[in-house]
Protein backbone atom coordinates (compact mmCIF):
# COMPACT_ATOMS: atom_id res chain seq x y z
CA UNK A 1 0.00 0.00 0.00
CA UNK A 2 1.30 3.34 -1.22
CA UNK A 3 0.08 6.08 1.56
CA UNK A 4 2.78 8.93 -0.14
CA UNK A 5 0.63 10.37 -1.71
CA UNK A 6 -2.51 10.40 0.90
CA UNK A 7 -2.49 14.10 1.62
CA UNK A 8 -2.75 13.32 5.92
CA UNK A 9 0.71 11.12 5.33
CA UNK A 10 2.37 14.47 3.86
CA UNK A 11 0.91 16.27 6.44
CA UNK A 12 1.79 13.75 9.13
CA UNK A 13 5.63 13.86 7.78
CA UNK A 14 5.55 17.17 8.10
CA UNK A 15 4.71 17.03 11.75
CA UNK A 16 6.62 14.33 12.75
CA UNK A 17 9.92 16.02 10.94
CA UNK A 18 9.34 19.22 12.84
CA UNK A 19 7.98 17.91 16.36
CA UNK A 20 10.35 15.21 16.66
CA UNK A 21 11.84 15.02 20.18
CA UNK A 22 15.28 15.44 21.22
CA UNK A 23 15.71 11.63 22.64
CA UNK A 24 13.87 10.17 19.50
CA UNK A 25 16.44 12.44 17.31
CA UNK A 26 19.20 11.37 19.29
CA UNK A 27 18.24 7.88 19.02
CA UNK A 28 17.60 8.11 15.06
CA UNK A 29 21.46 9.36 15.06
CA UNK A 30 22.40 6.38 16.93
CA UNK A 31 20.70 4.15 14.38
CA UNK A 32 21.93 6.08 11.57
CA UNK A 33 25.83 5.65 12.42
CA UNK A 34 25.68 2.54 13.40
CA UNK A 35 26.73 1.07 10.00
CA UNK A 36 29.60 2.95 9.23
CA UNK A 37 31.18 2.26 12.96
CA UNK A 38 30.00 -0.89 12.83
CA UNK A 39 31.04 -2.41 9.94
CA UNK A 40 34.81 -3.63 10.09
CA UNK A 41 34.09 -4.85 13.38
CA UNK A 42 31.25 -7.06 12.73
CA UNK A 43 32.84 -8.16 9.33
CA UNK A 44 35.80 -9.12 11.64
CA UNK A 45 33.61 -10.78 14.31
CA UNK A 46 32.47 -13.26 11.26
CA UNK A 47 35.65 -14.10 10.11
CA UNK A 48 36.85 -15.01 13.87
CA UNK A 49 33.92 -16.70 15.05
CA UNK A 50 31.46 -18.03 12.52
CA UNK A 51 34.46 -18.97 10.20
CA UNK A 52 32.70 -17.08 7.47
CA UNK A 53 34.74 -14.67 5.13
CA UNK A 54 32.75 -12.05 5.66
CA UNK A 55 33.59 -9.16 3.67
CA UNK A 56 33.24 -4.93 4.90
CA UNK A 57 30.30 -4.66 2.35
CA UNK A 58 28.57 -7.73 3.15
CA UNK A 59 28.33 -5.94 6.79
CA UNK A 60 27.43 -3.04 5.62
CA UNK A 61 24.48 -4.68 3.76
CA UNK A 62 23.40 -6.57 7.55
CA UNK A 63 24.37 -3.49 8.87
CA UNK A 64 21.54 -1.06 7.22
CA UNK A 65 18.95 -3.71 6.87
CA UNK A 66 19.26 -3.96 10.38
CA UNK A 67 19.38 -0.35 10.98
CA UNK A 68 15.94 0.53 8.69
CA UNK A 69 14.48 -2.25 11.02
CA UNK A 70 15.69 -0.59 14.62
CA UNK A 71 13.93 2.89 12.51
CA UNK A 72 10.61 0.80 11.94
CA UNK A 73 10.46 -0.40 15.50
CA UNK A 74 11.22 3.15 16.92
CA UNK A 75 7.91 3.95 14.78
CA UNK A 76 6.00 1.47 15.61
CA UNK A 77 6.70 2.05 19.31
CA UNK A 78 6.90 5.72 19.59
CA UNK A 79 4.92 7.42 16.02
CA UNK A 80 0.90 7.72 15.38
CA UNK A 81 -0.33 9.06 12.40
CA UNK A 82 -3.44 10.93 14.54
CA UNK A 83 -0.69 11.84 17.38
CA UNK A 84 2.14 12.48 16.50
CA UNK A 85 5.49 11.35 19.02
CA UNK A 86 4.00 9.43 21.98
CA UNK A 87 5.70 10.34 24.95
CA UNK A 88 7.80 7.14 26.84
CA UNK A 89 4.92 7.10 29.68
CA UNK A 90 2.01 7.40 26.64
CA UNK A 91 4.73 4.88 24.60
CA UNK A 92 4.39 2.49 28.03
CA UNK A 93 0.75 2.24 27.89
CA UNK A 94 0.34 2.32 23.36
CA UNK A 95 0.01 -1.08 21.57
CA UNK A 96 3.22 -2.01 19.81
CA UNK A 97 2.49 -2.31 15.89
CA UNK A 98 5.48 -3.94 14.89
CA UNK A 99 3.82 -4.57 11.34
CA UNK A 100 2.11 -1.83 10.69
CA UNK A 101 2.35 -0.65 6.81
CA UNK A 102 1.67 2.73 7.59
CA UNK A 103 4.38 3.43 10.26
CA UNK A 104 7.03 1.27 8.03
CA UNK A 105 6.05 3.39 5.26
CA UNK A 106 6.60 6.82 7.66
CA UNK A 107 9.85 5.61 8.76
CA UNK A 108 11.03 4.63 5.46
CA UNK A 109 9.95 7.77 4.24
CA UNK A 110 11.09 10.09 7.39
CA UNK A 111 14.66 8.43 7.48
CA UNK A 112 15.36 9.46 3.82
CA UNK A 113 14.81 12.81 4.78
CA UNK A 114 16.04 13.01 8.50
CA UNK A 115 19.11 10.77 7.60
CA UNK A 116 21.21 12.02 4.96
CA UNK A 117 22.62 9.35 2.60
CA UNK A 118 26.45 9.02 2.90
CA UNK A 119 28.77 7.30 0.66
CA UNK A 120 30.94 4.53 3.05
CA UNK A 121 33.93 2.95 1.08
CA UNK A 122 34.02 -0.72 1.22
Amino acid sequence: MNFAKDNRFIEALDVAQTSLPEEIAAEIRDIAAMPASEAAGLADFARRYARHDATKHEALVFLRDRSRRLLSALFAKRWRLGDGWLSAEQCKRALFLELDPLSIQMSMEFGRIFIPPKSVKD
